[in-house]
């Protein structure tokens, strides 16, 4: 059942997955979440899931669709007493994006446990997401859903799910963990950081915390005991590791030049600070910058220059542009692809707009150098695409999901050693969400100047 994975992966890059939910003509479909329910089903890893996730649409567009499915058309009554309706039968079920499998307190073989065992083999390759909550990771484990995924359950179940499934890693001391489109949490009053994670997965950090704040929950998931696969498995630099010598960006002129040979002779650390350069006619008036973020950071690097002027540290800004949005900030869709026919047409609004906010003084820097196909921080998995460098995607840091993983800041020596992890995750109109600031920035740079001046 390994193979589930790759077909759900395959999946996770469709921005909205096709299906049989009803929308209106040109717009997308919600997505559709199918939680599965059977007797004995621990009520709140249904209640809250549900509660939660159906008000996703009232903070993004176009939400969730969530059925509750079950092996037949019977009320199911929960651990608790709780009587669910079934929206939908495993054999009527509507293609499903998200498959959440709540817990069942007493397991037991019957005919229900074993139709939902069986959906469960036959949906998971299609879904974008497979939740368990609870003890939901013994209904994957029958599956075969956990063989090599690392997963977490109830904690006073955690000793028995390992007996059970060996090929599984079932951790402890973490409520959440993610391995790849496979979320798995401790389940019970936790099951909210589940559905609260999908809702920033799929639709962004700031609806996931405004449904949180609409029932009396603060979300951040860095505030979570979360473990991320991917942050221990993924192609981005790690501090210690030195970057490949041929990383070329391009100047305002369009030629490429290495990264390395654009500090000074005196310089010993470089600043590299990726952003979200101009967008083409101002459509989201930001300064002239397509991202809000990158926007809100100039402040820090401003100080940061002043602060080290008379020291031996290049700042080196590298404008990107947006991959994904291109219409939302006034360019063709696909402009940016390395095989476009208008990217040379893009590329040259792309500096321009940028060009402009270095003029008036929005970007703080005399010169800016482009990245113009997102090279440096493209999400390409594990290797890069057919005919690239072998350094694409390496400046995605380790652990990012997001599509742009902007602004962020990488601290090199002059050989190209990466001194201290990047600096990331800065998302200043959710004031929660602020990871680093002047002093952690400072403390930073000091440190890669201490790393180098031996």
């Amino acid at each position: 059942m390994k193979s589930w994975l790759l077909a759900a992966g395959a999946a996770l890059g469709a921005a909205c997955p096709g299906g049989s939910a009803a929308a209106p003509a040109g717009e997308p479909r919600p997505l559709v979440v199918g939680i599965l329910v059977e007797d004995g089903v621990c009520a709140a890893e249904v209640s809250m899931p549900f509660d939660l996730l159906r008000a996703a649409a009232r903070h993004a567009r176009p939400g969730m669709q969530v059925l509750l499915v079950a092996a037949g058309t019977a009320p199911v009554t929960s651990d608790a007493g709780l009587r669910f309706l079934p929206d939908e039968t495993c054999s009527s079920a509507p293609e499903i994006d998200a498959l959440l499998v709540p817990g069942v307190r007493q397991e037991a073989e019957s005919a229900g446990g074993a139709a939902i065992t069986a959906f469960l083999r036959e949906r998971a390759p299609r879904a974008r997401f497979l939740v368990g909550l609870g003890r939901g990771a013994f209904a994957l484990a029958r599956a075969g859903l956990l063989d090599g995924r690392a997963c977490v359950t109830a904690p006073e179940a955690a000793p028995e799910l390992r007996r059970r499934c060996a090929g599984a890693r079932v951790l402890d001391g973490v409520s959440l963990a993610l391995d790849g489109p496979l979320i798995t949490c401790a389940g019970g009053a936790r099951s909210h950081e589940a559905a609260l994670y999908l809702i920033e997965r799929c639709f962004g950090e700031l609806p996931a915390i405004a449904v949180g704040s609409e029932f009396g929950l603060d979300w951040c998931l860095e505030r979570v005991r979360c473990y991320d696969a991917a942050a221990r498995a993924g192609r981005g630099y790690e501090a210690g590791e030195r970057i490949d010598p041929e990383v070329t960006v391009e100047d305002e002129q369009g030629a490429r030049v290495r990264l390395l040979d654009l500090a000074s002779a005196r310089d010993r650390v470089i600043v590299l600070f990726l952003f979200g350069g101009g967008e083409h006619e101002a459509k989201l008036r930001r300064g002239g910058l397509w991202c809000d973020d990158s926007m809100n950071e100039m402040p820090l690097l401003r100080h940061a220059q002043a602060r080290f002027a008379a020291e031996p540290v290049a700042f080196l800004p590298v404008a990107c542009p947006p991959l994904f949005d291109e219409e939302k900030c006034g360019f063709p869709k696909g402009a940016f692809r390395p095989d476009s026919p208008q990217l040379a047409e893009a590329r040259q609004q792309f500096v321009a707009s940028t060009e402009a906010a270095v003029a008036s003084g929005v970007i703080p820097f005399p010169r800016v150098y482009y990245d113009p196909t997102f090279k440096l921080a493209r999400d390409v998995g594990e290797s890069p695409p057919p005919d690239e460098e072998p350094w694409v995607g390496r400046f995605r840091a380790r652990g990012e999901y997001q599509e742009y993983g902007l602004p962020a800041l990488w601290l090199l020596s002059r050989d190209g050693t990466v001194l201290v992890p990047p600096l990331r995750g800065n998302a200043y109109e959710k004031n929660a969400v602020l990871h680093y600031g002047d002093r952690e920035l400072d403390e930073a740079i000091r440190t890669a100047l201490e790393l180098t001046a031996k």
